[in-house]
């Protein structure tokens, strides 16, 4: 009985794992590269002041004098937070190296220095943006791009 069990688990086993394989060998390097981005944009941002977090909405919709105008107003109005909003502020201040021990992050700098990534980082720069602009989970990390992009 359990041998009748066992192989159609095997074989259940085998195609879900080909069928992986195949599913990750069809995601463009665009893809790859703008999960990567916003998981460790995400990972970096997840404990940060709510605050925080609406002045970089801010730049994205307002510009950032404006964001600065309002993140300066809230500090003001709300002194008691304003030890812990400065300290992650100086989180995103040192941004190289608040993600260099973030695991992903690394992983992220890994992807960017592969051969066929720099051979086509020029092409990828528009699909990065679009994939990144159009993904809910990619909000930060799409933000942190286009300042990123405009800085350039």
């Amino acid at each position: 009985m359990k041998k009748s069990i066992l192989l159609p688990l095997l074989i259940f086993l085998f195609i879900n794992f080909s069928l992986q394989a195949q599913t990750d060998s069809n995601v463009s390097d665009a893809e790859k590269f703008g999960n990567l981005m916003c998981d460790c944009i995400n990972t970096l941002m997840d404990d940060m002041h709510p605050e925080i977090k609406r002045m970089m909405r801010n730049i994205e919709a307002l510009g950032s004098e404006e964001a600065q105008k309002r993140f300066t107003t809230y500090i003001e109005e709300h002194p008691e937070e304003s030890e812990e909003i400065m300290s992650d502020a100086k989180i995103l201040q040192n941004f190289d190296q608040s993600i260099a021990d973030i695991d992903v992050c690394v992983e992220l700098e890994k992807f960017t220095k592969k051969d066929s990534f720099k051979e086509n980082e020029a092409e990828l720069e528009k699909e990065v943006a679009d994939f990144l602009e159009n993904k809910s989970k990619c909000v930060y990390a799409y933000i942190f791009y286009s300042i990123g992009a405009k800085n350039n």
